[in-house]
């Protein structure tokens, strides 16, 4: 299903593709950095779910590629940064996230992503009737800027999606309890849908408000 498709069915999520002057509030499409030989690779060796979806912080093959060193120097200033991978089927959105740092991703499939902006939130809630939605094509490479909310995509096929992300080095790893009722692991901060009773359980705060964005495919 191309984009024009899903957009026709779609209506109500408005969506838009990546390069469209309104995400500029969100991030930015990088130019200039070659990612065919990863995503070649991911292609090939990062295997598809059945269903749902599965998040992986740290990946070394991924992070044996050239580009990561090309991303550490031009995007995050010499730090050190993790390369890991995201991937399965998943058409809604039931919560979101922001870290210090960008995230940037690197689409191996078409896929969609949902975003909305840190200063939306009130207090710790966010109202769902704010969020925007993108359309990233395969091999594009997507900066989100930390005061960007967002979480796991939605695939634009029934095949599902796959996705590398980039994060500062540390991110999204096991953390001792907090006192910030949202920071959920090292540099994540996350909101959950109160429909996610599995996170909620988990000790996520339910203050993503409001109707669920889902993506039809059919």
């Amino acid at each position: 299903m191309n984009i024009d498709e899903i957009i026709k069915i779609n209506p109500s999520l408005n969506i838009k593709k990546v390069t469209d002057e309104s995400f500029l509030e969100y991030g930015r499409v990088l130019k200039g950095i070659d990612c065919k030989d990863i995503v070649k690779y991911a292609e090939t060796n990062l295997e598809m779910l059945e269903k749902g979806t599965k998040y992986t912080a740290s990946v070394k093959e991924l992070e044996d590629f050239p580009i990561k060193d090309e991303l550490k120097s031009k995007i995050y200033g010499g730090l050190e940064i993790q390369i890991g991978s995201c991937l399965g089927k998943n058409n809604s959105l039931t919560g979101f996230e922001y870290h210090q740092g960008s995230e940037t991703v690197i689409a191996v499939t078409d896929l969609i992503i949902m975003v909305g902006k840190l200063r939306d939130m009130k207090g710790n809630d966010y109202d769902s009737s704010n969020v925007e939605t993108f359309y990233v094509e395969k091999g594009q490479i997507v900066e989100m800027y930390s005061n960007t909310l967002h979480y796991t995509p939605c695939n634009s096929d029934e095949k599902g999606f796959i996705n590398l992300v980039v994060l500062l080095k540390g991110t999204n790893t096991p953390i001792e309890k907090s006192d910030n009722k949202i920071l959920t692991k090292k540099n994540k901060y996350f909101i959950a849908h109160p429909s996610r009773t599995d996170k909620i359980k988990s000790g996520a705060y339910p203050g993503f408000i409001g109707d669920i964005p889902t993506v039809k495919l059919i």
